[in-house]
């Protein structure tokens, strides 16, 4: 019996003593772990440190570059924006800027870092926001607001990664890219939204302390459908506060859609023939009335176009080489534009894209 209790008590104190050994190398596991886990911690912080240390760099060489008025440029640029259809709040603002900056620099007033810069773009797509914010970029460049001007053309996926800690080193990546020029953040509603642990909300703390920390060396314009960007807006106490100006783009009319296709059709050389034209207008009538929040606004038009000039090219190329110089190449007749029926309406034709190559060297 005794025999029988000493074993027992053998056995037993073998279990207690493994199960000790086994909570003295899980707790130097942890250690372990958790001492691996600050060292990462830190060589990222230490990283992170250099890459803003390079990032101030670039942006104090930025402060230095000359920040030049030129006159001719900026009328050229200017009359592309107004030119434009439509727009005409931001084409009164940007308009009475110019007056004013010029006014500032006869009178040796002028500061660049005084001038309006962040902007809230909202409307549908095709409405023209990706343009004014390339022609914004120019135009404050030859206002010596912006010292080059590039645009930096970013969504979400450019802006936010997948692991803690790089999504701020993305966006500063963008930011450097965009210093001298314009930061355009296209659906910049996806940065929020999406719960208290998203990345998206580091890459908007990310561009704010810079908005705040390097004013009048890059310019942000954030843009995307109404609703969305209002809730964009208001996902972050001091977001809404860093925008000067929010402007609306509205939709295009029938009107100005048909003046923007003859528009491009003229930029290539080409015309409408009348029954073309007429075929078109009917077309696009159609189109805006059964529109299903898919319509693309001024894009509507360049499909045609593109799709156009591209049948342009297989009507002629169906006549011997020899004919052809009997043959307007400058009209575009209904054959060219006849596929744009209400059959295309129905099946959604009008949505497939021009075969080949892209006729205007664009593809937005």
């Amino acid at each position: 019996m005794n025999s029988m209790f000493a074993f027992l008590l053998q056995v037993f104190g073998g279990v207690f003593l493994a199960l000790i050994l086994l909570v003295i190398v899980a707790i130097l596991w942890d250690k372990r772990k958790k001492q691996k886990e600050a060292e990462e911690a830190k060589r990222k912080e230490e990283e992170f440190e250099r890459e803003l240390a390079d990032l101030e760099s670039v942006i104090a060489n930025e402060a230095t570059k000359v920040h030049q008025y030129n006159p001719e440029d900026l009328q050229v640029t200017l009359s592309e924006l107004n030119a434009l259809e439509g727009l005409a709040e931001i084409k009164n603002e940007v308009n009475e800027l110019v007056k004013v900056a010029k006014y500032e620099l006869e009178e040796g007033e002028f500061d660049h870092k005084a001038i309006t810069l962040h902007y809230v773009f909202t409307g549908n797509p095709g409405t023209g926001k990706t343009t004014v914010a390339r022609l914004l970029a120019q135009i404050y460049k030859a206002m010596g607001v912006l010292s080059t001007g590039q645009l930096v053309e970013v969504d979400r996926s450019g802006l936010v990664a997948g692991y803690i800690g790089q999504t701020a080193q993305l966006t500063k990546s963008k930011i450097e890219a965009a210093i001298g020029g314009v930061l355009f953040i296209d659906e910049a509603y996806g940065l929020a939204g999406k719960g208290e642990n998203d990345f998206g909300k580091e890459a908007i703390d990310t561009i704010l302390k810079f908005m705040e920390d390097y004013k009048g060396e890059f310019m942000v314009i954030v843009a995307g459908y109404d609703k969305p960007m209002e809730t964009f807006l208001s996902s972050n106490p001091g977001l809404r506060s860093r925008f000067d100006k929010k402007f609306q783009f509205e939709d295009y009319d029938l009107t100005a859609l048909i003046s923007i296709l003859k528009n491009m059709f003229k930029a290539k050389g080409k015309t409408l023939s009348e029954d073309a034209e007429k075929h078109i207008r009917e077309y696009l009538e159609q189109r805006i009335k059964s529109q299903k929040g898919d319509f693309g606004n001024a894009r509507e038009s360049r499909k045609i176009v593109l799709e156009a000039l591209k049948n342009q090219k297989l009507r002629l190329a169906d006549i011997p080489a020899e004919e052809r110089k009997n043959i307007s190449k400058e009209l575009i007749t209904l054959e060219d534009v006849a596929e744009f029926n209400s059959d295309a309406l129905k099946s959604n034709e009008n949505e497939r894209r021009p075969i080949g190559y892209d006729y205007d060297g664009e593809d937005e």
